[in-house]
């Protein structure tokens, strides 16, 4: 059999292949959509599946931002380990995912750290002028608003819409025994009419966006929302590559907090500093160090 045969029945064992494929997937039997009440909008509707984190993070670090190894860190108090799933559920219809997608998501993932040579926030904010340095300490402070390219709305919308989803659903994945559940207490319903467009940014909650100080930060820096009791108000973190995002909720936020914070300050004020970045890695570190200690025990 020449060259010409042999390639004439490998398309044709190709096509029967396509063909046969086709028949089964479409012999399957269909699942029904999902339906229930959206969680942001509270209308009974078709629910989408919905990512705690969005897709784009997965994406992004498969992309290339972390090629080699593009699995996030997950952090908890229980375990500590980078992570192969994705925390999904039907949590939100299409309009609310759209809207999370278009008020916040699609900006900030756009614009964190994207590989070497790509980190839109920070060049833009690096290039304006720092509005002061925090007394004792390597954190400078420059304003968002000095930095017009930034999207001040969308960076402030997104933080909020990652710790609200926290906060109201149970997210599992098959890699930790137990969800992310955070507790907004009181203050989940003015964060859902805020992401809901119905109300302005709820009262007795900051918002601290710290942007890292390497040129090139650790790509796989994802950490999913962790929260910690503070004294007399909680502090959510998680963060994406190049920010880190804080959400203080409490009556009691100090006032060294609200002074530096992003929102409610009217200022918008994002905070860079070395330290804090060798602390955040520092942590991450020692959280998987005895992460494994506990696995290997």
């Amino acid at each position: 059999m020449d060259g010409h045969a042999v390639m004439a029945l490998v398309w044709d064992c190709y096509d029967k292949l396509k063909w046969t494929r086709a028949m089964v997937q479409e012999a399957r039997p269909k699942s029904r959509p999902a339906t229930g009440s959206c969680r942001l909008c509270q209308e009974y509707r078709e629910l989408k599946e919905s990512h705690l984190l969005s897709r784009s993070v997965s994406a992004l670090l498969q992309r290339g931002v972390s090629a080699r190894n593009p699995r996030p860190i997950f952090l908890s108090e229980e375990w500590a380990g980078q992570i192969q799933s994705q925390f999904t559920d039907h949590l939100l219809c299409h309009s609310c995912e759209q809207r999370f997608s278009d008020y916040g998501e699609a900006w900030v993932i756009g614009n964190c750290y994207r590989g070497e040579g790509r980190f839109s926030i920070q060049n833009n904010l690096l290039h304006s002028a720092p509005i002061l340095q925090v007394k004792n300490s390597d954190i400078t402070v420059y304003s968002a608003l000095l930095a017009p390219k930034i999207d001040v709305v969308k960076l402030e919308y997104f933080a909020l819409s990652v710790v609200w989803r926290a906060a109201v659903h149970d997210w599992y994945i098959p890699e930790v025994r137990s969800p992310i559940r955070l507790d907004l207490g009181p203050y989940e319903n003015p964060v859902r009419k805020y992401l809901l467009g119905s109300a302005g940014f709820p009262q007795s909650v900051a918002l601290t966006i710290r942007i890292a100080s390497l040129t090139a930060p650790e790509p796989r820096g994802v950490t999913y929302p962790t929260y910690s009791l503070q004294n007399g108000w909680h502090a959510h973190r998680f963060m994406i590559p190049g920010i880190d995002f804080i959400l203080h909720v409490g009556s009691k936020i100090p006032e060294s907090v609200l002074q530096h914070s992003f929102a409610p300050n009217p200022k918008r004020f994002i905070l860079v500093s070395p330290e804090m970045d060798e602390q955040s890695i520092d942590f991450a570190s020692q959280k998987l160090v005895n992460a494994r200690k506990r696995h290997t025990a």
